[in-house]
């Protein structure tokens, strides 16, 4: 349906200019671990998922002990790539 196969096509490309786990190998430390603080606040501040992807995937809503459990590794992750 095209208005919402448009809206996907803008979220996906937008989504790949921000991050893109196919270039994750190639990112320095420094860059990974900046990406990865970019999620654990996104999922902090109830950024992601993104709401109109709710709408559609109820199922896709986060408890907050999923929230927490994906904070704990986007930090732990972080914390890991400077040992």
């Amino acid at each position: 349906v095209a208005p919402v196969s448009w809206l996907v096509s803008w979220d996906i490309r937008n989504g790949h200019k921000k991050l893109n786990f196919s270039e994750w190998e190639s990112l320095d430390k420094i860059k990974k671990a900046e990406h990865l603080d970019d999620m654990s606040e996104a999922l902090k501040n109830k950024e992601m998922p993104l709401p109109i992807y709710l709408l559609m995937h109820s199922g896709a809503k986060l408890s907050p002990e999923q929230r927490q459990t994906l904070v704990n590794w986007t930090e732990n992750f972080a914390d890991s790539l400077f040992e």
